[in-house]
């Protein structure tokens, strides 16, 4: 019997209701998916800056190659957006207006005209960066951080709609000063918990999945096996040849020769007895 979608969507929820890692291989595999979906990520967004800044040094010498006057203006102002970055410390994904007056004025001062579109399009990939950048880091940081994780150190607590609001609101001040005080010593590892339930999720599906399969293959099989047996059985000749060959012919004369030797020795014995 095939598994419905909706057995599959129950056994996706059991697995995504469990918010705990359990053992520090599930803490390493959850980081090792996290790591590599962020690295994945960051090379896609790096790729679209580099190519939206045209040739590159090298590229311009060896193919004789020239960026275009858009190119190099975006170039500039990514050069201007990454020195804003810097005292930014939560910069949003759409540029406000200030910062966007701040970068033009920038611009025009190096004699670099550039419209509001090119900061805006230049701006959203940079920040992208800058947030894959931190979160690689913070992979990096909570990669060790299981111990702290079992003795409730890290951050790891999403926001839930639960019936214990009124134990929130009594513990608010409490909270607060718990996550001032350890805020600046541990990472945010939020991101390694929703991992490790997306990591369960998926083997999960895995393992039903290919236990069906098993399952699938083991019962057409074993259908195959049973049609080949019965026609065998209603083809003599056919069972005759199959089962004739040198081990075979060895086997029935090896059981001939222990027949003539049994024969002989009950034989003999009778002789012996006669006398």
């Amino acid at each position: 019997m095939r598994l419905s979608n909706q057995t599959l969507r129950v056994i996706q929820s059991n697995a995504l209701d469990d918010h705990t890692v359990h053992t520090k291989s599930q803490w390493t595999a959850a980081v090792d998916l996290l790591e590599q979906a962020v690295k994945a990520r960051l090379k896609d967004v790096n790729q679209s800056i580099t190519s939206s800044f045209g040739p590159g040094w090298v590229e311009q010498w060896t193919r004789w190659r020239k960026r275009t006057a858009e190119q190099d203006a975006r170039l500039q102002t990514a050069q201007e957006i990454e020195n804003l970055l810097i005292s930014l410390p939560k910069p949003s994904a759409h540029i406000n207006q200030d910062d966007l007056t701040t970068i033009r004025r920038n611009l025009q001062a190096r004699n670099v005209p550039v419209t509001d579109k090119i900061v805006r399009e230049t701006w959203e990939p940079l920040v992208q960066r800058f947030y894959l950048e931190r979160s690689l880091f913070a992979c990096q940081e909570c990669r060790k951080g299981f111990y702290y994780y079992q003795h409730g150190f890290l951050n790891t607590s999403f926001n839930k709609s639960s019936n214990a609001n009124e134990q929130i609101s009594n513990a608010a001040e409490h909270s607060r000063l718990r996550k001032d005080s350890l805020s600046s010593d541990f990472p945010d590892c939020r991101e390694v918990i929703l991992f490790s339930r997306l990591n369960r999720m998926m083997n999960a599906t895995s393992n039903a999945l290919r236990q069906q399969i098993m399952n699938d293959e083991a019962r057409r099989l074993e259908h195959y096996v049973k049609q080949a047996l019965n026609e065998l059985s209603n083809d003599p000749i056919r069972v005759k040849k199959l089962i004739t060959g040198k081990r075979v012919q060895l086997a029935e004369d090896l059981s001939r020769t222990r027949h003539i030797q049994e024969k002989l020795e009950e034989f003999i014995a009778a002789l012996k007895a006669s006398e």
